[in-house]
């Protein structure tokens, strides 16, 4: 009778380690937490998925696309983690299926954040060269992708009037036409080209590519790459005074243009807003 009892016992006591362990080694499968030093995550494999709200519009994102998120999302019910990839920050042979669709909807559903599915990875050296990735550490809110607006400096109410260069998250580069801040914003570029190497060199980052890209200065190469856009930082700012009762701003408020010079011609982006 002792020995039954001594064998029940250690058969519930198996049964909660065994238990304990399963439930250790799935919650290793998982990725639960946000990261700290990036907001960069990479498909191991490729997703096949829909739109999030109206789930209408299916998609497919290729293995290897890397893409900004910020924070880990959980399941109400079951408490396990899930990610939503915003697309608009996305190429366009990526994002084209949600951008031209009937909803414009460019958010994911919920994909299950999984070890086998993601991986964490460090900004793409396409990305690690502007300013607006060192904002990170005060804003991680940050936009993704890099956008250069043509010009000098920040317009009020003209920025999305004027042609832009994109640096898309999974390493694109684009030129756009222009928009209205309240048109849609995912038209089809003007041109746009796979980055196949990136080289930073004395405060110049250099683009490789081989596909021309109306718009965006570029020098025509002989070899394995055909194309490539430098891009270097001038160290200059420049401040734009938005005075007070502007869309968007109750007080007076100010923008500040980092300066870089794109294949000899001024382009600007906006690294910070404030009061």
């Amino acid at each position: 009778m002792k020995i039954k009892k001594i064998l029940m016992f250690l058969g519930v006591t198996i049964g909660v380690i065994s238990s304990f362990q399963i439930n250790s080694k799935a919650a290793s499968d998982w990725i639960y937490a946000a990261p700290k030093k990036t907001n960069f995550y990479m498909t191991k494999k490729t997703i096949h998925t829909t739109n999030g709200y109206f789930k209408d519009t299916p998609i497919t994102i290729p293995k290897g696309t890397i893409f900004s998120y910020y924070g880990v999302n959980r399941n109400g019910k079951s408490q396990l983690p899930f990610l939503e990839i915003d697309t608009s920050q996305l190429g366009w042979p990526v994002r084209k299926p949600l951008a031209t669709s009937k909803h414009n909807q460019m958010l994911t559903k919920g994909i299950w954040a999984k070890k086998s599915l993601f991986k964490i990875v460090s900004t793409p050296s396409y990305l690690k060269f502007y300013d607006n990735q060192n904002a990170r550490k005060v804003n991680r809110h940050v936009s993704g992708p890099i956008q250069f607006w043509k010009g000098s400096k920040y317009i009020d109410g003209s920025a999305y009037e004027t042609n832009q260069i994109v640096v898309t998250t999974d390493g694109y580069l684009e030129y756009t036409q222009p928009y209205n801040i309240y048109d849609r914003y995912n038209k089809q570029p003007l041109g746009y080209a796979k980055i196949l190497q990136t080289i930073q060199k004395n405060g110049t980052l250099y683009y490789y590519y081989n596909s021309k890209i109306n718009g965006i200065p570029a020098t025509r190469l002989s070899g394995k790459y055909k194309y490539r856009t430098s891009v270097k930082k001038t160290g200059i700012k420049r401040v734009t005074v938005i005075p007070r009762g502007k869309p968007y701003f109750g007080d007076d408020s100010y923008a500040v243009s980092n300066i870089f010079s794109i294949g000899g011609q001024s382009f600007y982006t906006i690294g910070y807003f404030g009061h």
